[in-house]
Order: C-alpha cells, then sequence, then structure tokens
C-alpha cells in the first residue's frame, strides 16, 4: 500500500484522522479506519473523515461502523479545507454529508484554529427517523409532538434526530450511574441502528452539562449532533428558550446552539489543527 498524508484534527477534543478521498480510497479507509483509530497502535482518533471534492465529508467511527453526520468532524473538515485550499479568512463552505449538505460559516483565528457555524438542519422527534417504530415510544404533547422511551434502570429519554439518533436523558444528577449502562443503551434493540445517548443536568440559564456516548466511539469529549439534540429537547421540555444561544458544556469544552422556531438548529464551535504526518 502506498504512503499517504493525513492531518489530526479536534473539536473541543473530539479528534479526528482527515484523508482526502484522492490520497485514500473510501473502500481502504473503511479497512483501514479501526487501525488508524487505535490510540495505542495508530494515530489515534475518534474517527476517520475522508474528504472528496465538493467538498463532502464521509465518516467512519473508531470501530469501523459509519455514522450519516457528525458535527465536530464537519467543523474539522471546514478548518481543513480553508488551510488547505487557502481561503479566505472568512467566508461560506457547503460541506456535503451522507445526512443532506451542511452550510458551514468560517472565521480562521490563526492558521490552526478556525470558529464555524454549521446550520444543522431541522431536528426530528418521529421515531422512524431514529430507527425506532413508533409503536415502541409514548407519544408527547410538548410545543411539538415527540416520543420518548423508558428503561427499567434510567427512567424516560427523548427520541431524536439530527441526521444521526440520539436518546436524551434530561435531568441526571448521578452520571458515575449513567457511565456504567451507556453502552447497553446504545444497544437497546429498539434502535434499528443503536443510537447515541446523552445525559445532561441543567447548570444555568440556558446552560447544560452533557456527557455523551457515541454510537461506534463510546464516552467522547463532545458532540456536536449531540449538543444539538440536547438543546432541542431542552426547548420542548420548556427548559430553554427558542432563538437564544444554549450552552452546552462537554467534558472538551462548550458548544453554542440556537434552535429557532422552525426547529432548525444552528452550532457554533471551533476546529483546531494538532499535526499532519504521513502514513
Amino acid at each position: 500500500m502506498k504512503t499517504f498524508s493525513f492531518e489530526k484534527w479536534h473539536g473541543i477534543g473530539n479528534d479526528f484522522i482527515l484523508v482526502s478521498e484522492k490520497e485514500l480510497s473510501l473502500t481502504t479507509a473503511r479497512s483501514l479506519a479501526p487501525k488508524l483509530c487505535d490510540r495505542n497502535f495508530g494515530i489515534g482518533a475518534d474517527g476517520l473523515l475522508v474528504v472528496g471534492d465538493g467538498p463532502r465529508m464521509h465518516v467512519i467511527n473508531a470501530d469501523g461502523s459509519e455514522p450519516e453526520m457528525c458535527g465536530n468532524g464537519i467543523r474539522c473538515v471546514a478548518g481543513w479545507f480553508v488551510k488547505r485550499e487557502k481561503l479566505a479568512s472568512s467566508g461560506k463552505l457547503i460541506i456535503n454529508t451522507d445526512s443532506g449538505p451542511k452550510a458551514c460559516f468560517y472565521q480562521q483565528k490563526s492558521p490552526k484554529h478556525v470558529l464555524v457555524e454549521v446550520d444543522m438542519g431541522k431536528v426530528s422527534f418521529s421515531p422512524k427517523d431514529s430507527g425506532v417504530n413508533e409503536k415502541d415510544t409514548e407519544k408527547k404533547k410538548g410545543l411539538i409532538p415527540f416520543s420518548e422511551l423508558t428503561t427499567p434502570l434510567f427512567g424516560t429519554g427523548t427520541v431524536t434526530s439530527v441526521g444521526n439518533p440520539h436518546w436524551i436523558f434530561m435531568d441526571c444528577d448521578n452520571l458515575n450511574e449513567f457511565r456504567e449502562q451507556a453502552r447497553l443503551l446504545e444497544k437497546d434493540p429498539r434502535f434499528e441502528n443503536q443510537t447515541n445517548v446523552s445525559f445532561v443536568t441543567k447548570t444555568n440559564i440556558n446552560e447544560f452539562t452533557t456527557v455523551v456516548w457515541e454510537r461506534g466511539v463510546g464516552f467522547t469529549l463532545a458532540c456536536g449532533t449531540a449538543s444539538t439534540a440536547v438543546a432541542a429537547v431542552a426547548v420542548v421540555q420548556r427548559l430553554a428558550l427558542q432563538n437564544t444561544p444554549i450552552q452546552i458544556v462537554l467534558p472538551g469544552g462548550t458548544l453554542s446552539i440556537v434552535i429557532d422556531e422552525d426547529w432548525k438548529a444552528k452550532m457554533t464551535g471551533p476546529a483546531e489543527y494538532v499535526f499532519s504526518g504521513k502514513i
């Protein structure tokens, strides 16, 4: 196999290996992703991002699974593309993903640090969009219809999709208990293709401390789609306001999410270059 170049980027600790599809085909990337992402025997990362023309982002998790969308990943792709193509210090990119095109508005703070606002699209509370049969959920009426799933151990969580599935548990006082059981929740059989799981505590006005078990990754320092889902659930449950920045505090840092009256979400956060190399 030939040598290929890569760059390492992170979005508040959620880290990725980025490669051009021109150097590493998607087929080869799929076979190599677990080895490259291994933190002991490889480069080490939560995922591998293969960037194609357009630009287009394809995400492969550390375990080889392929999520539809990655919020921190798309900011890293924006930063990578700005740096690689020597674009203007601010502007707009449309990045194609497996959950559709996403508009990214960037500001280059330095050659290694880019602030990116991502149009995440409309948040869905439809069980079908999260890969759950509606008969398995309990329909609730909040500001909009949404659905919930109950577990014997952890009570009720809200089923949400931001292009990928999320299961959000609000008012979690004992996050350590959830840490022990998160893997089981990810693989709950009611989800057709497993799910991301978030445990949330409200810590201030429009501020929520969140721990995320990411599907195919495990506990991660940050997750952009989960942060978006948490903000939307907070609005539905009247714990936060629409059209107002909602701060999602994660182990790696904070993301700012705005949910508008049409349930469209915008996520703002940094992307930072770590190092580059050849392998």
